[in-house]
């Protein structure tokens, strides 16, 4: 494709979903678990991998919420001799000069947590996925969606739905970043 072309269709291109596209992938989904990730998604805002780590107690079906948490590990590497912190690749020590054989190193974790709203219908939506025993026990947690990242960018994909939204081949250009259109 010329580069004027690419920028034509980069300037028709939209980089959002609109409402009523994100109906039109709900209707097409084929069951309750795909129809209620995209609908997470698009309606909280969440990233894939927040959703994938969604377990039953983080939905507070009181106050129509759902936590996200955060937990990072950070590696913090210091020099043996003199306690000064050390960069991954150091081969000498900024502090003492020493050579850097064997660093210490301590974990850190960071956690945070986000509460997001959720609307009424996506709520009895949970419900009902729930009840219908969809959860997936997971190292003691009953997660909500037991699919791996992979998985779930299968279902949103557009590849498959573009067709059913009618949206256009802008819509591949959200999932997928490049410009063209869905094979």
């Amino acid at each position: 494709m010329p580069p004027d072309a690419r920028e034509v269709i980069a300037r028709r291109m939209k980089a959002y979903v609109e409402p009523d596209e994100v109906a039109g992938m709900e209707r097409e989904t084929t069951n309750l678990r795909d129809r209620l990730l995209i609908r997470l998604l698009f309606h909280s805002g969440c990233r894939i991998s927040e959703a994938l780590a969604l377990a039953v107690e983080d939905v507070d079906f009181d106050h129509g919420t759902i936590t996200i948490q955060h937990l990072k590990t950070r590696l913090k590497l210091s020099c043996t001799g003199c306690g000064q912190r050390l960069g991954r690749y150091h081969v000498f020590c900024p502090g003492c000069g020493s050579k850097v054989e064997k660093a210490q190193a301590k974990q850190q974790e960071h956690r945070r947590q986000r509460v997001l709203p959720v609307d009424g219908d996506t709520l009895s939506m949970l419900k009902d996925y729930i009840r219908r025993g969809g959860p997936v026990l997971r190292d003691g947690k009953k997660l909500i969606f037991g699919i791996n990242r992979h998985r779930a960018w299968q279902i949103i994909s557009l590849k498959n739905r573009i067709r059913a939204t009618s949206s256009g081949p802008y819509l591949y250009y959200v999932f997928y970043g490049e410009l063209g259109t869905s094979p």
